[in-house]
């Protein structure tokens, strides 16, 4: 049981969170929502990934939960490592034209955390809390920019107070790419969360028992394209079936394309990104079953990382097909709350068809499904987050 008593202490704190995203969503988003009303004041940087569609920097300032300042940077262009760059210094623009100080920065991802260092270095905030989302070996092809990487990685785990890790994985591949666990902040596990108390499950009855859900950034590495061709044999065996695409990405024309080439229009549908969180749970939460075909690659952020996606899936009350690539996957195994398979067509395939048809099986990891997550909301995340930071930092 969380006490939440033990957080009084953010009443009178002063909060600094600096990230990159595509979208605007995601761990530090939920962290903004959960602290702005809780602390005196929280200022929060955004930088877009140089793929994203928005292009503008952004900081946001708010006392007492309500916005009081905010600052949007000119659109920049250039070569995508010229981004690194840019938000660095967009960061200490910001805070200097914000004129605050600040008891706690939490930085997501390394560049975010170098520059984090710097504010401190210069007074503006007085703890450095690294935290990490994503963690690859191989974060870029190029060989000497990835030792970089991992040069600013060693530097952010020495000099932060505290480092936040979606996944006890990254502690152990660290010590691997010569970081010394004992020279290093202290480690903490921050999985993702949901907004599972938040979710309306319709019973049974009243959802679509052959809608099929994928949802995520349309890349290679999120298995999309194999799903789409497993498909093929789930509505040879299942006419009803239909799977709903959500999200967008660069794969999108050309998964549209094979969709036609497979002869699945009017079986295959894509609603794009989806902004609204409400509307998005809302969708899945009308749904069956849950796709999460992860490309088997050890270098790539989900064997590392927590995936929130799955979360969503599992907050849905919908069972989870998926490889054994996040380690969220084997959870889903031990408590049969999906289906663990391999990369593989058929085997996709065949698991989609058992929980479509199989109504005593389906119901069973429908059950164990929302069992599963019902302990993982953002809010019990954060709270047992901040009261190991407030004991190791303090």
């Amino acid at each position: 049981m969380i006490i939440k008593d033990r957080l009084t202490w953010l009443e009178k704190s002063r909060f600094l969170i600096i990230t990159h995203s595509p979208f605007d969503a995601g761990p530090a988003q939920e962290f903004v929502a959960f602290l702005k009303d809780k602390v005196s004041l929280l200022a929060f940087i955004n930088h877009p990934f140089f793929y994203a569609e928005e292009k503008h920097s952004s900081a946001t300032l708010y006392q007492k939960g309500k916005i009081v300042k905010r600052l949007v940077a000119p659109r920049i262009g250039g070569p995508d490592i010229f981004y690194y760059f840019k938000d660095f210094f967009f960061t200490v623009f910001f805070t200097l034209r914000l004129g605050k100080r600040f008891d706690f920065c939490m930085a997501a991802d390394n560049l975010n955390t170098f520059s984090a260092l710097v504010l401190r270095r210069l007074g503006i905030v007085k703890k450095v809390i690294y935290s990490t989302v994503d963690y690859t070996p191989r974060r870029f092809e190029n060989s000497l920019l990835n030792s970089i990487y991992h040069l600013v990685d060693k530097i952010c785990c020495y000099r932060a107070d505290l480092i936040w890790n979606s996944s006890e994985l990254m502690v152990a591949e660290r010590e691997k790419m010569g970081v010394r666990t004992e020279k290093a902040a202290k480690q903490i596990t921050v999985p993702d969360g949901s907004h599972f108390e938040q979710i309306e499950r319709p019973p049974i009855e009243k959802i679509d028992r052959f809608r099929v859900i994928f949802m995520g950034h349309l890349l290679e590495n999120k298995g999309i394209m194999i799903l789409i061709e497993a498909f093929v044999e789930v509505c040879r065996k299942v006419k009803k079936a239909r799977l709903v695409i959500i999200g967008g990405g660069v794969l999108r024309k050309r998964l549209e394309k094979r969709v036609k080439e497979l002869g699945l229009s009017g079986r295959v549908f894509f609603t794009g990104y989806i902004e609204s969180h409400a509307e998005l749970e809302r969708i899945m939460a009308k749904g069956a079953v849950a796709v999460a075909p992860y490309v088997p690659d050890s270098d790539s952020y989900s064997f590392y990382s927590d995936v929130g996606k799955v979360k969503v899936y599992l907050a849905c009350g919908l069972p989870v097909v998926i490889t054994p690539v996040p380690q969220i996957a084997y959870e889903i195994q031990k408590k049969k709350a999906g289906l663990l398979v391999d990369y593989d067509k058929k085997a996709i395939a065949e698991a989609i068809i058992r929980l479509l048809t199989d109504d005593r099986l389906y119901q069973k990891t429908r059950v164990n499904a929302i069992k599963l997550v019902a302990n993982y909301t953002w809010d019990n995340v954060f709270q047992e987050a901040l009261m190991k930071t407030w004991s190791n930092i303090r």
